[in-house]
């Protein structure tokens, strides 16, 4: 075994970061900040600056199946999608998952973070974590003072960009009397408009173009790629390093201060159980010297899971456009030119937040609009690569708050075998009535006179299928992932029912933290990029605090 070391018999860095994705970016880059911090990033994937794609928008579209930037986990199969495996992509390169998306930002909703405080996440309330949000934003487009003006993150809509069947689908939900909202990150989340994104004058804004590439320059700051951590190492209670594989040979990484775990809702709980932190009794059938036992480790997963109704237009769609080499030649240089047209945004372009049902007392469902089409898109490929042959588009929902709840274990201290990853998708009977509620919400914005005026027909799951157990049936058979798996070490008071305490430590231990999307509680209702971000600043400023 290697070790990398500053001077002999001392541990080698202040801080130690694990996972270099969109918490993970953020942390390294507070913590050099201060010169006196010697900073250890360890990205598991490589340096995104040799994958040019990753920057242009559309260019997720290719990152999608990229084993080189992605993990490319499969979920175990699910009994609720009919024993179909959910492919879920990760980023695996600087700047993670956010610098492999599709961009949308959305801060959820503010009861969400009041539930956060409510399950023991003290100063995890809207309140506490507006600030941040406001900390991390760049927002030209709004003068209201709940958005913020100076952050590194810029904030831009799909409004200039969009294809001319997003007012149709606006004034179709209009039609239903779903109000148009100019800014869904402001006064209220309810309502239907254009998706705000992370991309400024073309190019994707990501927590690694915002954060660290600004801060990699700095002499205290370290970032090693192609180096995946094996486990933490211990003396009592208090790690004392990091093992890694690099370069095909482990390694060890001492620290003084710190270690932070910011790989993930899948990476974070895995490090910990390799490192004997998790249910002891399952560890121990594996091998693993317990550490500190926390049975909650890798529990409480959360996924959005979502459908898409697909339809054949009476007017083109962005596949006339890229299915013709014409058209393809014109994005392109409406993109290389101007940085403007289809190339330059996501394919996410409008969409919001809405009641399933007039029973439901909050905004429960989310829509998306999407100008194009995909169903015979080989497997294996990212779905938009091939586009159907005829002007097509896609009508999409998914559930903001599923009630299902799943796990992440790992089989094996071994680092080369995966992790198990079961979401129990549509495990309740709640998940079940709001799919169907949210299906049938699809089913009436198409029936509107202004999307029966450019709708022919309905293609997938096509119009013989009504009553409850077909819609349900085929929901089990076509629904998947939105990309969102979280809150595996969730924020809580007590070792018995949560990771860490409300300031990130982990229960028992000395100084672990884990700072990225697996702390969270309970799911954002909507995509989590932006409170992964949030999590990032809010978590950095703790642990300074902490070590003044």
């Amino acid at each position: 075994m290697s070790t990398q070391s500053r001077h002999p018999g001392e541990p080698a860095w202040d801080y130690i970061v694990v996972g270099a994705g969109s918490a993970g970016c953020v942390i390294a880059s507070r913590l050099s900040e201060n010169p006196d911090h010697s900073v250890l990033l360890i990205e598991s994937g490589p340096d995104i600056r040799r994958y040019p794609s990753t920057r242009i928008p559309i260019g997720y579209a290719r990152t999608f199946y990229d084993e080189e930037v992605n993990w490319k986990f499969f979920t175990e199969p699910e009994s609720g999608l009919n024993g179909r495996n959910s492919y879920w992509p990760r980023g695996r390169v600087l700047g993670g998952s956010g610098s492999i998306n599709a961009m949308v930002f959305c801060r959820g909703q503010q009861r969400d973070y009041d539930e956060w405080e409510a399950l023991g996440a003290d100063g995890w309330g809207w309140s506490d974590v507006l600030e941040y949000f406001k900390k991390i934003e760049c927002v030209p487009f709004s003068g209201n003072p709940l958005r913020g003006n100076r952050g590194p993150i810029t904030i831009t809509t799909t409004e200039k960009a969009a294809h001319n069947l997003n007012q149709y689908f606006l004034d179709g939900c209009g039609e239903l009397g779903f109000a148009v909202n100019p800014d869904y990150n402001a006064d209220t989340r309810e309502g239907v408009g254009y998706y705000q994104t992370n991309i400024n004058r073309g190019f994707r804004v990501s927590s690694y173009t915002a954060y660290l590439d600004k801060a990699r320059k700095r002499k205290n700051l370290t970032i090693l790629t192609n180096a995946d951590v094996l486990r933490l190492t211990f003396e009592g209670k208090r790690c004392t390093g990091v093992l890694y594989r690099h370069n095909d040979s482990l390694r060890y990484s001492g620290v003084s201060r710190e270690v932070v775990l910011s790989a993930g809702a899948i990476g974070s709980p895995v490090i910990l159980q390799r490192s004997g932190v998790g249910p002891a009794n399952y560890l121990r059938s594996l091998g693993i010297d317990i550490m500190e036992d926390l049975p909650q480790v890798g529990w409480n997963l959360q996924d959005h899971l979502g459908i898409s109704y697909y339809y054949q237009g009476k007017i083109k769609t962005l596949n006339d456009q890229f299915n013709s080499v014409l058209g393809r030649m014109q994005a392109g240089l409406a993109y290389f030119s101007m940085r403007r047209g289809p190339v330059s945004t996501s394919i996410n372009q409008s969409g919001g937040f809405v009641r399933s049902s007039p029973k439901r007392d909050y905004p429960n469902i989310q829509l998306y609009l999407q100008a194009l089409s995909y169903l015979d898109s080989p497997p294996g490929t990212r779905p938009m690569v091939k586009l159907d042959r005829f002007s097509g588009f896609s009508i999409g929902t998914s559930q903001c708050r599923p009630t299902s709840r799943g796990r992440v274990f790992i089989t094996s201290g071994d680092l080369s075998v995966p992790p198990v990853i079961k979401p129990n998708y549509l495990s309740t009977q709640h998940d079940l009535d709001e799919s169907l509620e949210s299906v049938r919400l699809i089913r009436q914005i198409a029936s509107t006179e202004s999307m029966r005026s450019v709708i022919e027909c309905e293609i997938r799951p096509g119009e013989s299928l009504q009553n409850d157990d077909e819609l349900l049936e085929d929901y089990r058979n076509r629904s998947d992932t939105v990309f969102h798996p979280s809150c595996t070490c969730r924020i809580g008071k007590k070792p018995n029912d949560s990771v860490v305490n409300p300031r990130l430590l982990v229960h028992g231990l000395d100084n672990v933290r884990v700072i990225d999307a697996s702390v969270f509680p309970v799911l954002p209702s909507g995509n989590i990029n932006a409170t992964a971000i949030m999590v990032g600043e809010k978590g950095s400023d703790l642990l300074l605090a902490d070590a003044c």
